[in-house]
């Protein structure tokens, strides 16, 4: 598990925005996408809706809806106890 000592000031600034704006539209430019496709792999950023890339002032910029994620632990944890419930 990723501790918050350990985030880039990148990372951090991307799963705050994904946190204050979970419907909204967030667009970042090329520079960051490794980093948002890096957070997303680990399970602390989930990318729900993402546009291709387009170029606009010189820059490469990709939309997308995220949402913070959770690790796998905790999906796991969440799936074992749906199935533990009575139906």
């Amino acid at each position: 598990m990723v501790e918050p000592t350990q985030l880039t000031m990148d990372e951090y600034a991307i799963l705050k925005r994904a946190m204050n704006s979970p419907s909204k539209w967030l667009v970042f430019t090329d520079q960051y996408m490794e980093t948002v496709k890096s957070l997303a792999h680990v399970g602390l950023l989930e990318i729900t809706r993402e546009s291709t890339g387009q170029v606009k002032d010189g820059y490469v910029v990709w939309q997308m809806k995220c949402r913070l994620g959770l690790p796998r632990w905790a999906h796991e944890a969440v799936e074992r106890a749906q199935k533990e419930q009575p139906q």
